[in-house]
């Protein structure tokens, strides 16, 4: 999920999901640990996210934007890469857009949690750790 620059976001296309198609889902949960830590430590990233909470208020455009990069770009990205991984057989068999939601909305919730409260970095990837391998045991084929 690292960019051309080094610098992680989202994956836009969904292209990228055939790279992850052999990749352990335990090397999946780092990426998306990295991910948290790139957007809650980025200095521009940071400023960014945060201009788009506030502005989506007064600027349909900015809720519009803040929507499409924190929410659905993110849901549609995992429910499209939970498809392939139950198709797969690396996760068991459910509902990819639930399961994506299950993951997703924790990642969320720890992102703006930081911003608004005084928990440190340290203690919000910590319940983010324990979260994805939690899912992880959940959902993995236990067969693969």
């Amino acid at each position: 999920m690292k960019n051309a620059n080094n610098t992680y976001v989202f994956p836009i296309a969904t292209e990228t999901i055939k790279e992850y198609e052999e990749t352990d889902v335990q090397e999946l949960g780092q990426r998306y640990i990295d991910l948290f830590e790139f957007y809650l430590q980025d200095d521009i990233a940071s400023k960014f996210r945060k201009m788009l909470v506030i502005e989506q208020y007064s600027s349909p455009r900015a809720a519009e934007l803040f929507n499409e990069i924190f929410i659905d770009m993110p849901l549609n990205y995992i429910t499209i890469l939970f498809t392939v991984l139950i198709q797969n057989g690396k996760f068991i068999h459910s509902d990819a857009s639930i399961m994506a939601l299950n993951f997703y909305s924790p990642l969320f919730l720890l992102l703006f949690k930081n911003d608004s409260a005084t928990t440190e970095f340290e203690q919000l990837k910590s319940l983010l750790t324990n979260h994805i391998e939690v899912f992880i045991q959940n959902h993995a084929n236990p067969e693969k």
